[in-house]
């Protein structure tokens, strides 16, 4: 069967009760009773400003670390030259909390941005500089 979850006006799709963040999704029922509720959170102020992110070390060398909290689901990390070209970019999946390490051995010396985007939330945007 195929699962839908739709956010009302002011809300968002967060994940459903067994892990999955798929808004749609297929789903073949194995047991004679099964269970799946859909979880949804704000979107708004209050939903922005619990987000937040630490890049260390910051100056880096050889590899950076991206620390994310209070993000749940898909949330991608690109990293921008100053001329706005990304360089580097890193896909991953979050439960509230997450860390990626990022190789920036082949980027050269200088001042970049990381910026970290996820549905439901603003954009985050920091400073990176490589040694």
């Amino acid at each position: 069967m195929t699962l839908s979850a739709e956010a009302y006006e002011g809300y968002r799709f967060t994940g459903w009760s067994d892990g999955n963040t798929d808004a749609t999704r297929s789903y073949t029922l194995t047991e004679n009773n099964a269970t799946l509720t859909a979880t949804f959170g704000s979107v708004g102020i209050d939903a922005v400003t619990t987000a937040s992110c630490v890049l260390y070390p910051n100056p880096a060398k050889g590899a950076t670390t991206v620390s994310v909290t209070g993000i749940s689901g898909k949330v991608r990390i690109a990293v921008l030259d100053l001329s706005g070209r990304e360089v580097l970019a890193e896909t991953l999946e979050c439960s509230a909390d997450c860390e990626k390490t990022l190789d920036i051995e082949g980027l050269a010396e200088g001042a970049y941005f990381v910026r970290i985007t996820s549905e439901g939330n603003a954009p985050m945007v920091k400073k990176l500089i490589v040694r």
